[in-house]
């Protein structure tokens, strides 16, 4: 949490740093999605979205709301067991969801 506040902070005096932090972090976890996706492509075919665009929507579900409570200090660090059930969930309406773009 703190190397992320670290590099958003420093983002707007450093370009590069944001730019380094987003290469290296949000965007390489919906790369890896997009990797997933494309080798379920079949399962996938009936829907409008890129695959691309569909990874990071994924991404961004799976971490915005508990990296947006952890950054305003308004939530403590869920467990482990706590952040399975919520990612869980998340990827069970994902998939409903796209499912019923068919």
């Amino acid at each position: 949490m703190d190397l992320h506040r670290l590099a958003i902070g420093e983002a707007a005096n450093c370009p590069e740093v944001g730019e380094a932090w987003y290469t290296h972090g949000p965007a390489r976890t919906a790369s890896f999605i997009r990797t997933v996706f494309e080798s379920h492509r079949s399962e996938l075919r009936n829907t409008s979205v890129p695959l691309e665009r569909l990874a990071i929507f994924l991404h961004d579900s799976l971490t915005g709301d508990v990296l947006y409570r952890l950054l305003a200090g308004v939530t403590k660090r869920e467990s482990d067991g706590e952040l399975e059930r919520t990612a869980n969930a998340i990827v069970d309406v994902f998939l409903a969801t796209v499912k019923a773009a068919k």
